[in-house]
């Protein structure tokens, strides 16, 4: 028993030391890789409290799988073995436990395997969502201005105006859009609303929408599409009648079987100084906050018509879209110099490619996808190895009986398909306890999935397939070596 401890610590302990060096050079790899919504990222390293638990685990490790064959193999009478010719693997000490080991493995690999291709599919299905605008070619930024030189509408919408005509006059730039709040940057404004005409409604059921400040341009710069009705224009002041278009999806909530033009909403506290705004327009909906949310209620309203109110937000954050032909990261110095230009105290901040914004909202679904691939790589990799083994150790415990075998006409193609059904028959059972295991526990992950059923049936047959592909391969190579054993070779060693 000491010897075959000593053995499976070793054993442990180079596993051990292999995992550690291994973490080491896959972290910096790993925290590239990670989004920014990973909580305390720059903390994460192999520390000595991490090696300490790799410790532990490994000699739990011995102790669970080390010492129960080396009580087996202490208890074998020593004439017995020396008499014996090399038994089979059925009437090997511990052969039961071994297949059920593997049986186990296979199963957590098909696990395994289904949430990674659950995830990647809900991550193939969310890149494929209609965000309502297209980001290509669009650069995007954030300017906070002076509270004190803009406390007044007016100055706000002299400086936009001035700006935006400097930013249009730069080579290559198709439009130039403002707005207070910009898609999937995680900023956000919410109002109360009431339509006019309509009973008035109590506190609890006041509908909300979300509130936006643009200028005329901003819907051409976001390629956001027109439904009905008509955009803003340079004609829509803070003296004129208030305006306000809204979305697709506020249209056939509040004007299921009409046309929404022509209404008047009460905007709360953000309401223009006007009063009423009236209804002129419908845009499509656009994915403001998560890309895979339902479509919010959305109320655009002029920015010379912007409430006084509602002014300290959008000096503190006004964003900037410019669409361009080319890339837009090569507008970064123009853009930034016509800003200087425009008012050398204003701050540009978080200036990007609109795609990043995009990129950024599925950053954190992307490298889950990513780890839990990692993961079914290898339990899949795991499982293979453990069925290579246990068939290569019945190779090498039966090769007597398969030397007789093939002495009495066994052709090698028969002991292949021998070899090779016993593989197949601890991955098969696997298989079915992981398809079981997948129905069951994958429903916990069916809130983080998009798109697709926590019990997709294609990924479940596309997990087993793999795992059964991944066995066959195993159990080939132990088999191929049986069936190349020579008889006589066989025999004239017994």
């Amino acid at each position: 028993m000491r010897q075959l401890l000593v053995e499976s610590c070793l054993i442990a302990a180079a596993g051990a030391a292999l995992g550690v060096l291994v973490a080491r050079w896959c972290i910096p790899l790993l925290l590239r890789l990670s989004p920014e919504q990973v909580p305390d990222v720059g903390t994460i390293g192999v520390d000595p409290r991490v090696v300490l638990f790799v410790g532990l685990i490994s000699l739990l490790a011995v102790a669970l799988f080390g010492s129960w064959p080396a009580v087996l193999a202490s208890r074998s009478a020593p004439a017995a073995a020396i008499k014996a010719a090399g038994p089979s693997l059925a009437g090997t000490p511990g052969a039961g436990l071994r297949k059920l080991l593997i049986a186990v493995e296979a199963g957590l690999a098909v696990l395994l395997l289904t949430a990674a291709g659950l995830f990647a599919k809900s991550f193939a299905r969310l890149a494929q969502v209609d965000l309502g605008f297209d980001p290509r070619g669009v650069l995007a930024m954030r300017l906070s201005l002076p509270s004190r030189a803009y406390s007044a509408p007016e100055p706000v919408t002299v400086f936009a105006q001035r700006l935006g005509l400097a930013l249009g006059s730069l080579p290559g730039v198709d439009a130039v859009g403002v707005i207070s709040s910009l898609p999937l940057s995680g900023t956000w404004a919410a109002d109360d609303f009431t339509i006019a005409g309509r009973p008035p409604l109590k506190t609890s059921e006041t509908p909300s929408a979300q509130y936006r400040v643009v200028n005329p341009a901003y819907f051409q710069a976001m390629a956001v599409p027109l439904v009905a009705g008509r955009v803003f224009g340079e004609g829509d002041r803070l003296e004129t009648r208030p305006v306000a278009i809204v979305n697709k999806a506020m249209a056939a909530r509040f004007w299921p079987h009409a046309s929404p033009l022509g209404a008047h909403l009460k905007l709360g506290g953000y309401a223009p100084a006007g009063g009423d705004a009236e209804v002129v327009g419908v845009v499509g909906d656009v994915k403001h906050l998560q890309i895979d949310e339902e479509p919010t209620y959305d109320v655009y309203v002029p920015l010379r018509q912007a409430s006084t109110g509602y002014l300290p937000y959008l000096v503190n954050g006004m964003w900037w879209v410019v669409r361009s032909a080319g890339r837009p990261g090569a507008l970064a110095a123009p853009v930034r110099a016509a800003v200087r230009a425009a008012d050398p105290d204003v701050a540009t901040s978080r200036m990007a490619p609109l795609s990043r914004f995009v990129g950024d909202a599925v950053a954190l679904r992307r490298f889950n996808a990513w780890l839990a691939g990692v993961f079914g790589a290898a339990a899949v990799l795991l499982a293979a190895l453990g069925i290579y083994g246990v068939i290569a150790f019945s190779v090498t415990q039966r090769q007597r009986e398969i030397g007789l075998r093939m002495a009495f006409g066994a052709r090698p193609a028969g002991i292949l398909r021998l070899v090779i059904t016993q593989g197949l028959t601890l991955a098969i059972a696997g298989v079915a306890g992981g398809v079981l295991a997948s129905l069951l526990l994958t429903r916990l992950t069916a809130r983080l999935l998009y798109g697709i059923g926590a019990n997709d049936a294609a990924t479940l047959w596309q997990a087993a397939c793999v795992l059964l592909g991944t066995a066959l391969l195993a159990c080939w190579l132990p088999a191929r070596r049986a069936a190349s054993v020579d008889p006589m070779v066989t025999l004239r060693h017994e």
